[in-house]
């Protein structure tokens, strides 16, 4: 079911392109409920558009860990973009908690929230839209049940186009995602880059890192000189730094 192309429920239908409807192909098995559209979302017509920044890294990354993009669909808790992307109030996504009670039921098993907002617009149905206590580093892919679905909450991709941490966070948790649903990830692709070789001298240190193609640190190396002799470690950044 659509969305109302002439939905009214709220103030936002004033300053909207249109009504960005659903994206929930038949064959999907994870829906990704993001915040509100983006300005490029309002003049396509669709959630998380692969021409859109956040959009592009979400479908890009999805792809990555081994998930099909046909077994994903793609929503908001609010579906018309709020001017100056400030975000939608409580008002606006209790408005259109109207809309997604609606599609709940079409909605499968596992849904994704995107966001801090995303998920307390769905969980607390828009009544306390931006709580403060709320940590989303706590609760970041750990499934949760509501609603007689599993309920799994993420960063959103758009904190990752400015944050490398909060990207690193999506990609761990599309891959746990990715194996709830049964998706083997294939080993990452991994990117030396050393530092140039350690200069033998006293008090000269050297460190090295290995990352993924996806940014994500896999290994660091250590080096040092002691008394004219070089040494080193290398192993996971956890393990050695």
């Amino acid at each position: 079911m659509r969305v109302s192309p002439t939905c009214s429920r709220c103030a936002l239908h004033t300053t909207r392109i249109q009504v960005v409807q659903p994206e929930l192909p038949t064959t999907m098995k994870v829906v990704f409920l993001g915040r509100d559209p983006g300005s490029v979302e309002d003049e396509k017509g669709s959630p998380f558009h692969p021409a859109a920044p956040a959009g592009a890294l979400l479908r890009r990354l999805i792809q990555e860990v081994g998930i099909p993009i046909s077994w994903c669909g793609f929503d908001n808790v609010v579906r018309c973009h709020t001017p100056k992307n400030r975000g939608p109030n409580a008002t606006e996504a209790r408005a259109c908690s109207v809309w997604t009670k609606v599609h709940w039921r079409d909605y499968p098993q596992l849904v994704v929230t995107l966001g801090r907002e995303s998920y307390t617009a769905l969980v607390a149905g828009g009544s306390g839209y931006k709580p403060t206590k709320l940590d989303l580093g706590e609760i970041h892919g750990k499934p949760q049940e509501f609603a007689d679905r599993t309920v799994i909450p993420m960063y959103h991709p758009s904190a990752g186009l400015r944050n490398g941490t909060s990207r690193r966070l999506l990609v761990a948790d599309l891959r746990g995602l990715a194996s709830i649903l049964g998706v083997v990830p294939e080993e990452p692709k991994y990117v030396r880059r050393w530092s140039t070789p350690v200069v033998v001298s006293n008090n000269t240190v050297s460190l090295d890192f290995e990352t993924t193609m996806q940014g994500v640190p896999v290994g660091v190396g250590v080096a040092w000189v002691e008394d004219g002799h070089v040494y080193g470690v290398y192993g996971e950044p956890h393990k050695v730094l």
